[in-house]
């Protein structure tokens, strides 16, 4: 079987993280060739160019969609009817890792209320129309998907976890200074979209000596100048520590010093940052705009509730470790070589109506 995969490659960023990590399995089954697509390009002949390169040589095109993948013009996607429409004459299986709720148009652009609705649908309807399948991460993906076409064909696929192995908290700490000290982290590159603003605003309010690793690059310096002025604002300057991108060799060093992880996102379906964190069998903790279904994590509804469940979670050690042994079964249950297996499946299926 000969597969062309279009994706982003090469870079930082999820979605090329698990193309990489679901191509490094699925090559063991199944012949796969990377057409690689850079973001945001603005000349839809572009598009074209990708698409006819995808249909050269292949039983199947698998597409990892991400809405910038495929054009902006005032609207993120916007070329995906261009590209969608040269390969629907040809097996398509689309993994969508960002599903965006016509309900919430206002966490996705600055065009809003009818006009912003009609784009998205007429940004998302191609993908669903041109696919023979569309896989999501989770349950209330599809459900939103459906919800946009009721006739297409969507099945849940969990994300891939890789399994990774921490250093020792002690000796973790004492390398980042922070003996003796309850360590939360929030993981990933940081944006106002994913609400580090929201704990650093209240991190005065969590308990004894506890300290916050922003521990991603903050792409934005007024973003990042926005955060360290709220942290001098309310005396906890001291007590947050901007740990930059952090290089693989340093991961195991930052998630071993962590005794909780945090994601206050304000807007999210999917996030390889949480997949990561359940990888190293840590205790998490993520807001309600994330799509949890059946992971192992713990979610808040609001500021308030964030900041009691971050106080109950780091004084309550048997809480902490309920949640580290789910994340470590279903890090078992969800590896990339299980994720690439019924991947294979899932084309064999496509191919053999």
């Amino acid at each position: 079987m000969k597969v062309n995969m279009v994706t982003t490659w090469g870079k930082k960023g999820g979605i090329a993280s698990y193309s990489s990590f679901l191509h490094e399995h699925l090559i063991e089954f199944v012949d796969v060739s990377i057409i690689s697509i850079d973001k945001l390009r603005k000349n839809p002949f572009y598009y074209n160019q990708i698409a006819d390169k995808s249909a050269e040589e292949t039983d199947l095109i698998h597409v990892q969609h991400g809405f910038e993948l495929f054009g902006k013009l005032f609207f993120s996607g916007v070329y995906a009817p261009v590209f969608y429409s040269k390969i629907s004459d040809y097996p398509v299986v689309t993994t969508m890792h960002e599903v965006k709720d016509l309900q919430k148009i206002e966490h996705y652009s600055h065009i809003k209320g009818k006009v912003g609705k009609f784009l998205l649908r007429k940004v998302t309807r191609p993908v669903l129309e041109s696919s023979n399948l569309v896989l999501v991460h989770t349950a209330s993906d599809k459900e939103i998907l459906r919800g946009l076409n009721g006739s297409a064909k969507v099945r849940v696929l969990p994300h891939g976890i890789v399994r990774r192995e921490v250093r020792g908290k002690e000796k973790s700490k004492k390398e980042l200074g922070l003996e003796g000290k309850k360590v939360v982290t929030i993981f990933g590159f940081a944006s106002e979209r994913k609400g580090h603003d929201r704990l650093v605003s209240k991190f005065d309010k969590i308990e004894g000596d506890a300290v916050l690793l922003i521990a991603g690059e903050v792409r934005s310096s007024s973003y990042k100048g926005k955060l360290k002025k709220i942290a001098e604002d309310i005396e906890v300057e001291e007590r947050i520590k901007f740990l930059g991108y952090i290089p693989s060799e340093k991961l195991s060093t930052v998630f071993g010093a962590s005794d909780l992880l945090v994601f206050p996102h304000r807007h999210i379906t999917q996030s390889g940052a949480v997949s990561m964190s359940i990888g190293y069998g840590k205790p998490v903790l993520v807001s309600n705009a994330f799509r949890i279904d059946d992971y192992p994590v713990e979610s808040f509804d609001s500021d308030k509730d964030m900041i009691q469940k971050i106080n109950s979670l780091l004084r309550n050690k048997k809480r902490r470790k309920g949640l580290i042994k789910k994340a470590k079964k279903y890090r078992e249950e969800n590896s990339w070589r299980k994720v690439a297996e019924r991947t294979r499946k899932i084309y064999e299926g496509v191919l053999s109506p």
